[in-house]
């Protein structure tokens, strides 16, 4: 058997292992016979199955758990119990594919925690948002609001087209020479949203239209490659484009109807409507401004605390959100570079995540931050209300939008525990309380390991 530890980055290491069958046979027939003195089979006292039946039965089984076993036991020996580590408690990362009566090689990863030396932040000057609600703050929201419950109505006949308009128009090649339609090129009640253009013509359609008038016609030419009998050839297609149509977004008017779909009951009305606006915008806007405030208090304590993370833990974080965004279709992975470029935007987050996350262990310790039962639940309540708010702003009914799943009781505790953080070092930060923020100061969540 054969073993060694390589440094593979900042505070990260690999444990290589490699081991032959003839190295692994005593841990696996350790494994079996342990098995067989607990074995019931239909046929044989209890521990008196034979061992080669059990082996034949149960071997693949026991194996991959006797090679589980026996790198756990190397890597307490040769990491755990060797003093010259402070293993992170979420590595070590096992690596092996172990096949039935054959060798394997293993790689174990992990990571030592950095060394932290907490600084004193008593007095230290801090400014925070003010949760002051003004009008303009409930007249945007409202026009949100509003805009967002609208729908498509059609402009009337001279209106002038613009961007986010949708048009319908019928198509129609011409000959440039001839001057005239070329026979079976028409295609009626075509679609276009002008923000979505998706091919070369619909972009050149685009720029001739803007501005244009509903029921007017529009004559523009299209670049084309078409394959010729000797050679690709590139000449310009002519087309006429007659509009018969815009839709336009509008925003929806306040009624009772629709002050009684938001509220979720019938004590609402049109006349009320802003009332209740203001009281959601006051959630929202002290929600935002938590969230600020906990973003500059990390931004503080990284910039007094001077460490180096465990290459591990930011390659954690990177690869987590790489494949979240890549299934959220939020790059195209199979464009080339572009996952790279994706992580190398990601890698810039995940390090700022990741040296938080052990700052933020060590202010936990510091502070004794404890978590009760109740602190978890009334983190889940304030959830379910604040998906109530988002639920309003993103057109989707509130009674209709909080999920019982969405309620993870493990992501709760974390949340749980940073709040009670947050509330300790607003404690001893000295804070002062400055304009409200600005709409682009919000930063986006932190990334998930």
């Amino acid at each position: 058997m054969e073993f060694n530890i390589e440094e593979t980055g900042t505070l990260s290491y690999c444990l290589k292992v490699e081991a032959s069958a003839e190295d692994l046979e005593p841990d696996i027939n350790r494994a079996v016979r342990k098995h067989r003195a607990q074995l019931q089979m239909k046929g044989f006292r209890k521990g008196r199955v034979p061992v080669e039946l059990v082996r034949r039965l149960h071997g693949k089984e026991l194996a991959q758990e006797a090679v589980q076993s026996l790198l756990e036991e190397m890597f307490t020996d040769l990491v755990l119990d060797s003093g010259k580590y402070n293993v992170w408690k979420d590595s070590p990362l096992y690596n092996f594919n172990y096949e039935f009566e054959k060798g394997v090689t293993a790689r174990i990863i992990f990571a030592e925690r950095p060394t932290i030396e907490l600084q004193d932040l008593e007095g230290q000057e801090l400014a925070m948002p003010a949760d002051r609600l003004t009008e303009e703050h409930v007249d945007r929201a409202l026009e949100d609001i509003l805009w967002n419950y609208g729908s498509l109505q059609p402009a009337e006949e001279g209106t002038e087209i613009r961007e986010g308009d949708v048009l319908t128009y019928d198509l129609q090649e011409i000959d440039p020479e001839l001057r005239a339609p070329i026979l079976g090129t028409a295609r009626k009640d075509q679609e276009l949203i002008l923000s979505e253009e998706e091919d070369a013509l619909e972009e050149e359609l685009r720029e001739v239209v803007l501005g244009a008038q509903v029921g007017t016609v529009v004559r523009f030419e299209v670049e084309s490659d078409e394959t010729g009998a000797v050679q690709d050839l590139v000449r310009r297609r002519t087309y006429e484009a007659a509009i018969t149509a815009v839709r336009r977004w509008r925003a929806a008017e306040v009624t009772d109807e629709l002050a009684r779909r938001l509220t979720g009951g019938g004590e609402h009305s049109a006349d009320t409507f802003r009332e209740w606006v203001t009281q959601i915008t006051d959630v929202k806007l002290r929600r935002r401004n938590a969230e600020i405030r906990q973003t500059r208090m990390v931004d503080r304590l990284l910039d007094m605390h001077e460490f180096e993370a465990p290459q591990l833990a930011i390659d954690m974080f990177v690869d987590s959100a790489s494949r979240r965004e890549a299934a959220w279709c939020a790059v195209n992975a199979s464009a080339e570079g572009s996952f790279e470029a994706l992580r190398e935007r990601l890698g810039r987050l995940a390090e700022r995540q990741a040296r938080w996350l052990f700052l933020r262990n060590a202010l936990l310790e510091k502070y004794e931050i404890e978590l009760s039962e109740m602190d978890v639940r009334l983190d889940m309540m304030e959830r379910a209300r604040a998906e109530l708010v988002n639920g309003l702003y993103m057109n989707q009914a509130p009674d209709d939008f909080v999920e019982p799943d969405r309620m993870d009781p493990r992501s709760a505790a974390y949340r749980a525990r940073d709040r009670k953080l947050f509330e300790k070092l607003a404690e001893v930060f000295k804070i002062t309380v400055d304009d409200p923020a600005a709409p682009e100061e919000a930063e986006p969540e932190l990334l998930e390991a």
